[in-house]
């Protein structure tokens, strides 16, 4: 039950992240992006840091989606910057969380659906040359790694230093992804909306199948 919750979750957030994006570049192809940001102020960034944190810290949430935007947003620099400020900090958290509080947080945050994930990974970090080699494996879920790290007797330093270097390249291609695909779409704007809005309405009759499982419809 609890993981059929975690997945709505999951794709909840996926909707609203490409509405987020059909948004940026609605206001990117009309010219008023800059002025929506400006307006905004600190907190456009802000909100994509935090929101980019908190993917980390509830493992279930996708944190790909916030790469797109943010490039979309701020292009390359400022957009990969935000995020992998995010995705330090999130970092940093995820493993204080399991450090701190053991698996039973872990279990909370991460979701029973990972903890399995958790737990293989454990068996395996044996030394700083096995998390090495679990970072590469797993760096598509970088969150799992920093609990099962915390779970370790890991210092939290040599945690960093191991962990963050491997957000750059991916989270560079992200938001370089992002910011083509914005430069690419103020022509073609309406034809990135129609296949995001067909994308989201897949989304929404997924989560409502879930529902219905979830409720015994």
């Amino acid at each position: 039950m609890r993981n059929k919750y975690y997945k709505i979750l999951d794709y909840t957030w996926a909707i609203i992240a490409i509405l987020i994006f059909i948004a940026s570049i609605k206001f990117l192809s009309d010219g008023t992006l800059g002025e929506k940001v400006v307006t905004m102020g600190l907190w456009a960034p802000l909100v994509i840091f935090l929101l980019k944190i908190s993917t980390l810290v509830f493992a279930p949430l996708g944190g790909t989606p916030l790469y797109v935007v943010s490039g979309a947003v701020y292009g390359n620099l400022y957009g990969f910057l935000i995020c992998f400020a995010g995705d330090v900090v999130g970092s940093a958290l995820c493993f204080f969380i399991s450090k701190r509080w053991g698996m039973r947080a872990v279990k909370f945050f991460a979701g029973n659906s990972n903890i399995n994930k958790i737990e293989k990974m454990l068996s395996i970090l044996h030394n700083t040359k096995s998390f090495i080699k679990a970072r590469v494996a797993f760096f598509t879920i970088p969150e799992l790694l920093a609990y099962a790290a915390g779970l370790t007797r890991m210092n939290f330093w040599k945690f960093m230093l191991l962990q963050i270097p491997l957000y750059i390249p991916s989270g560079f291609v992200l938001v370089f992804l992002g910011s083509t695909i914005a430069v690419f779409t103020t022509r073609y704007a309406i034809f990135l909306s129609l296949f995001a809005i067909i994308l989201a309405s897949l989304g929404i009759w997924t989560l409502a199948k879930d529902y219905r499982k979830i409720e015994g419809l």
